[in-house]
C-alpha cells in the first residue's frame, strides 16, 4: 500500500488575499472580516428578543453604529451562562421550548442540538441551522488540521457520544472533514 502525503484542503484556507505582507495581509483580512461581521450585526439586530435588546443597553441604537473593529471589541459579552440559561428560561415561557431567546431562526429551521450535561444547574443548549452547522464543521476541520489530522486518517473519539458539544458533534464533523472516527 503507497501512503500518499497529506494534501492541502483549499477550502479550509481560502482566503485569496493577494498579498503576502504581512501588514497588508491582515489589512485585507480585517477588512474582510469587518463586511462579515456587519452583515451579522445587521441580521442579529433582526432578533428583537434578544439582541437588540443586548446592543441597546450598550448604547447602540442601530446596526450602523458600529463602524468599526474597535467599535465592536469596545461592546460587552452579549451571552454568558447566566444570560445563556436565562434566556432559555424566558422563551420556555413566551414560545413553549427551552432553546433561548437568544435564536437567530425559528426552531423548527435548527437540524442539530448540542448541549451541556447540567451538572451545574439546568443544561445549556446549542442549536445549530444548516448554515450555522457547515460553519461548524469549516472551523473545526481548521482545527482538525492544526492539530495534525488529515481527511483519510483514523481518529478515536474518546469522548462519549451524547448531546454535549464535543460528542456527536465532533463525530460529525470529522466526517466532514474527510476523516474516519472511531468512537
Amino acid at each position: 500500500m503507497t501512503i500518499q502525503p497529506p494534501r492541502a484542503n483549499p477550502a479550509l484556507h481560502d482566503f485569496d488575499v493577494p498579498t503576502r505582507d504581512p501588514g497588508e495581509y491582515l489589512a485585507v483580512l480585517n477588512t474582510r472580516r469587518f463586511e462579515k461581521l456587519k452583515r451579522q450585526i445587521r441580521y442579529v439586530w433582526g432578533n428583537e428578543d434578544y439582541y437588540r435588546q443586548r446592543f441597546l443597553e450598550a448604547g447602540i441604537d442601530s446596526p450602523e453604529a458600529i463602524r468599526t473593529l474597535d467599535d465592536f471589541r469596545r461592546l460587552p459579552a452579549f451571552l454568558d451562562k447566566t444570560r445563556h440559561r436565562d434566556s432559555q428560561d424566558a422563551s420556555l415561557e413566551r414560545y413553549g421550548h427551552p432553546l433561548g431567546l437568544h435564536l437567530t431562526t425559528a426552531p423548527e429551521n435548527e437540524i442539530h442540538l448540542a448541549a451541556t450535561s447540567g451538572t451545574t444547574g439546568t443544561p445549556t443548549f446549542y442549536v445549530f441551522s444548516r448554515k450555522d452547522l457547515d460553519i461548524t464543521y469549516k472551523v473545526l476541520g481548521r482545527m482538525f488540521r492544526a492539530a495534525g489530522i488529515r481527511p483519510g486518517d483514523t481518529t478515536f473519539h474518546a469522548f462519549g457520544l451524547s448531546l454535549w458539544l464535543a460528542g456527536i458533534t465532533y463525530v460529525q464533523a470529522l466526517e466532514a472533514y474527510g476523516a474516519r472516527p472511531v468512537a
